[in-house]
């Protein structure tokens, strides 16, 4: 997984941003403090710093489109991850919840055929 589970939150509400930059080429500008996390976390993932210009359309509709290809990726390996444990879990064989059945003595009377 690329984020952590907090920054994969805080990322989570963007989603909009990053599908519209991704399929349609633009995206309406997320704000100062979204571009900052995103920016950020791409500084991080890349091992560099970068400068941002937060006025430039160009340099945000690139941001986004690079951190949204990441968020998409990580979250198709998160729910990929969660159906095999949850194909896990359903193959395990699971304890019975029943009570077991209480066998019942045999009183009915045998008789000899002639």
């Amino acid at each position: 997984m690329t984020f952590t589970d907090k920054t994969f939150e805080a990322l989570a509400p963007f989603e909009r941003h990053f599908n519209t930059a991704i399929n349609g080429d633009w995206c309406s500008n997320p704000g100062r403090d979204a571009l900052d996390l995103m920016h950020a976390e791409l500084d991080r993932i890349d091992n560099r710093t970068t400068r941002m210009n937060y006025n430039c359309s160009t340099c945000v509709l690139t941001t986004v489109k690079r951190i949204g290809r990441l968020y998409f990726a990580d979250k198709a390996q998160r729910a990929a991850e969660a159906a095999h444990d949850a194909q896990d879990a359903h193959e395990a064989p699971q304890p019975s919840k029943a009570p077991a059945k209480k066998k019942t003595a045999n009183t009915a009377k045998k008789t000899a055929k002639k």
